[in-house]
C-alpha cells in the first residue's frame, strides 16, 4: 500500500474569478445550456458555470465567506437573479457540501450558530437554478474522489499528488484495487474508490469512519494526554473524541492550546456545546499557519502534534477494508505546509506499517 497527498494548487489550475454578470456576453444558445456547480464547505461558497454547448467557456465566482445559512442563501439569490435577467436555462446543478446529506437537507455542523443555522433545506433552494429533476447534492469528499477518478482517466495523477516517502518516484499513480480518499480541513472526510468486478468501472463509496472513537493504544503518553484534553474541551470529558476531532482544523487549534500552557484553561465550548464553535481565546487555524511559517516554536510544536494525529488517523482508516492499495490525502491547506514540518518528525510512528504515505 502507499499514500498520496496533494501537492497544492497548480498555477495553471487556478481559475480566473469574475462576476457572473459576464454570462451576458455568452450567446443565447450558450445561456440556454448552462451547467452550474457549487462548492460549499464550513465557511465559504465557490460557484462555477459552463455551457453544455461549449464546455471550454467557464465563469467562476469569487470566494464568498459565510458563518450562517442566511448568507449562503443571499449568494444563491444573487445568482438566480442574474440568470433570470439573462434568460439562462440551467440544464443541471450539482452542489458539493461539507456535511451529512439526507433526502431533503444537509447539515453543515461546523457553522458557529445554533442548529437552525446549520441546515440547508433543499426545498428552500430556488427552482430556477436547482431544477427538481436535474439537481444533485453530494458530499465534498465523495466529490473529490470522483475528481481523482476523472484526473486518472484524463491525465496523470502524479501531476497532482506526491509520494510521501519516495519523492524521487517517477512511476504513475494507478487506481487498481481499492483506494481511500481522506480529506483534512474543517472536517475529516472519508471515501473509498473501488473497482466494480463486473464492468471494471470505478465506484465511490462514502464513509463515516472519521466519527469512530480514537484508539490510543499506540500513542505515547503526551499524545494520550492530548486526547484527554480534547475530550475535556469538546465533550466535558463525557465522551471519547472522534478521529475527526484531532485531524480537522480544530485539531490544530486544540494542539496549539495544549502545547501552550497559558491557553490550556481556555473555554472551547459555547453555551450550546456546539463543537464547531470557538472561544475568542482560541487561536484560529489560519493564525497558527502564519505563526508556523514565521518560525514560531509554539506553532511548529502544535503542527508536529497535529500531523502525528493525522498519521494515526490515516493508519486507522487503512485497516478499514482489505486489499487497500493506496491512500489519497487531500487538503486545500494542510499539506502545502509540508515544507514547514519535516516528515522525519512523524515517520517513526509509521515505520511498522506497510503503508507508504504520500504528501
Amino acid at each position: 500500500m502507499y499514500t498520496v497527498s496533494t501537492i497544492g494548487y497548480h498555477e495553471k489550475d487556478i481559475p480566473a474569478f469574475m462576476d457572473f454578470e459576464n454570462i451576458s456576453k455568452w450567446s443565447q444558445s450558450d445561456r440556454q445550456h448552462v451547467c452550474l456547480g457549487i462548492f460549499v464547505d464550513s465557511e465559504k461558497i465557490i460557484m462555477g458555470v459552463s455551457s453544455l454547448n461549449r464546455p471550454e467557456i467557464k465563469i467562476y465566482s469569487d470566494i464568498h465567506y459565510f458563518d450562517k445559512t442566511f448568507d449562503f442563501f443571499n449568494e444563491i439569490e444573487k445568482v438566480k437573479n442574474i440568470f433570470i435577467a439573462n434568460d439562462c436555462q440551467v440544464l443541471f446543478s450539482v452542489m458539493s457540501v461539507a456535511g451529512s446529506i439526507s433526502h431533503d437537507h444537509v447539515m453543515i455542523s461546523t457553522l458557529i450558530r445554533g442548529t437552525h443555522e446549520q441546515v440547508i433545506l433543499f426545498n428552500d433552494l430556488p427552482y430556477e437554478i436547482f431544477p427538481l429533476d436535474r439537481r444533485l447534492f453530494i458530499n465534498d469528499t465523495v466529490t473529490a474522489a470522483y475528481g481523482i477518478i476523472s484526473i486518472h482517466e484524463n491525465g496523470n495523477l502524479s501531476d497532482y499528488f506526491l509520494d510521501s516517502w519516495n519523492q524521487q518516484s517517477k512511476e504513475n499513480i494507478s487506481l487498481d484495487g481499492t483506494s481511500i480518499v481522506l480529506s483534512f480541513g474543517s472536517k475529516n472526510g472519508v471515501a473509498f474508490i473501488i473497482e466494480d468486478e463486473i464492468d471494471h468501472q470505478k465506484r465511490v463509496i462514502s464513509s463515516e469512519l472519521s466519527h469512530s472513537q480514537i484508539q490510543t493504544q499506540n500513542m505515547n503518553e503526551i499524545e494520550k494526554e492530548f486526547v484527554k484534553f480534547i475530550s475535556q474541551k469538546i465533550y466535558a470529558s463525557a465522551f471519547v473524541p472522534e478521529w475527526d476531532d484531532v485531524s480537522s482544523y480544530r485539531g490544530l487549534e486544540l494542539a496549539y492550546a495544549f502545547v501552550n500552557p497559558h491557553l490550556k484553561d481556555s473555554i472551547y465550548l459555547d453555551e450550546n456545546h456546539n463543537d464547531g464553535d470557538h472561544s475568542t481565546e482560541y487561536v484560529k487555524f489560519s493564525q497558527i499557519q502564519a505563526m508556523a511559517a514565521s518560525g514560531d516554536k509554539g506553532a511548529l510544536k502544535a503542527y508536529i502534534l497535529y500531523y502525528r494525529m493525522i498519521t494515526y488517523t490515516t493508519q486507522f482508516m487503512s485497516l478499514a477494508l482489505s486489499n487497500i492499495k493506496r491512500i489519497f490525502l487531500i487538503s486545500t491547506e494542510d499539506f502545502r505546509n509540508k515544507k514547514l514540518i519535516s516528515l522525519d518528525d512523524i515517520i517513526e510512528i509509521t515505520s511498522y506499517t506497510p503503508i507508504e504515505f504520500l504528501f
